[in-house]
């Protein structure tokens, strides 16, 4: 059995586990839970309700628009300035009734096209029930989150509707005139999915311990040379390796951050990002990430590290010595990073919780486009 059939077999097995505790969980709850993707799981059960689609290909493109614009994870559909306050009317053009549901907000109903606002109706709402041809208008104020990256949900509060993809996405943002778009004028994301880490991964990543760490130079903010030797000479530097569009980069950076706050000196932390010095800075201004980010457009220093995925860690000992190399990150492995760069700064552990990390070890995206 190879390591693709083998994790198949695997995951049919544990995502049974998790529905005979929770019936009514989500195939993307459970995929969360289990590091992987929602295709993996589907198809983990071809065969049993499940049909894995392979063609005629032309045909079945061609029925595509068929289907009118479906939910993507991938689109944005509107965009809010932060702080403003807005007017929306919805509309149901639908031939069943829809609850309408919105994230972020409450609103205050204004209008309905098919009644009066009902008493009941009166209050803050974040759910209104439109029949079928009828319209709402509300008001809300977009006023306490703002991200170019992380979009809020709006869809139909029905399970069965918002399974089926009844729903849209907004961004709340400081400039919307900042924002990036395609030839069309769509905002778009890369899809946030799963990489499997494979077995040549993991064996690359555990060959590298006790190793030479490849030396390589920057500059500080302030100007001044350095370079990896140099900073291993008395503390331990964690390497974090990024990918510019991966939304698990974005992600992970926030316990790579935890880490280099709990240290503070004590720790070189040092971001690598496959991109120019203008996109390491908007990355790092994006994220608020607290260490330096580098630019490593041609990739010359995640090739020495023999760094594939983003979200890749290198705990270099004080040295120069590779001390750890984890091809992704998890609660388990953040928590090991700790303890080790405690035990090289000769510091007690500190008592660090990674609330959200993932259980399992997870990748990012290949840093080789």
């Amino acid at each position: 059995m190879d390591d693709q059939a083998r994790r198949s077999t695997d995951l049919a097995r544990e995502w049974v586990g998790l529905l005979s505790n929770e019936p009514a969980l989500r195939i993307r709850d459970a995929a969360k839970r289990l590091g992987a993707a929602e295709a993996e799981l589907l198809a983990t059960r071809v065969g049993k309700g499940v049909q894995r689609l392979t063609g005629p290909w032309p045909e079945i493109i061609k029925m595509v628009p068929r289907l009118g614009e479906v939910m993507a994870l991938t689109r944005n559909d509107q965009v809010v300035k932060l702080g403003a306050t807005e007017a929306w009317t919805v509309t149901n053009n639908n031939i069943f009734g829809h609850a309408f549901h919105i994230h972020d907000v409450q609103f205050k109903i204004l209008a309905r096209s098919d009644r009066a606002v009902a008493e009941w109706e009166q209050g803050w709402k974040d759910t209104a029930y439109l029949p079928k041809g009828a319209s709402v208008t509300f008001v809300a104020k977009f006023a306490d989150f703002a991200s170019e990256t992380d979009p809020f949900m709006y869809h139909c509060h029905m399970g069965n509707h918002e399974d089926g993809g009844m729903m849209g996405q907004f961004l709340v943002v400081k400039d919307p005139a900042t924002l990036k778009r395609d030839a069309s004028g769509a905002i778009r994301f890369r899809p946030k999915m799963a990489h499997p880490l494979t077995a040549k991964l993991l064996a690359t990543a555990a060959g590298q311990a006790n190793t030479q760490a490849p030396d390589f130079e920057w500059k500080e903010v302030d100007g001044r040379p350095t370079t990896l030797a140099k900073q291993a000479a008395g503390k331990p530097v964690l390497l974090y390796f990024i990918e510019k569009a991966c939304p698990c980069s974005r992600d992970a950076a926030v316990y790579i951050d935890q880490l280099q706050a709990a240290f503070g000196p004590a720790v070189k932390v040092v971001g690598l990002i496959n991109a120019d010095g203008e996109t390491a800075a908007a990355w790092k201004a994006a994220t608020k990430a607290k260490f330096p980010v580098l630019a490593d457009p041609d990739l010359a220093i995640a090739g020495a590290f023999k760094a594939e995925r983003s979200a890749t860690t290198f705990l270099v000992a004080p040295g120069g010595i590779i001390a750890k190399a984890n091809p992704g990150y998890s609660a388990g492995t953040l928590q090991e990073l700790a303890g080790l760069i405690a035990r090289y700064a000769r510091l007690p552990a500190p008592k660090l919780t990674f609330v959200g990390a993932p259980e399992k070890l997870t990748s990012g995206c290949p840093l080789k486009e």
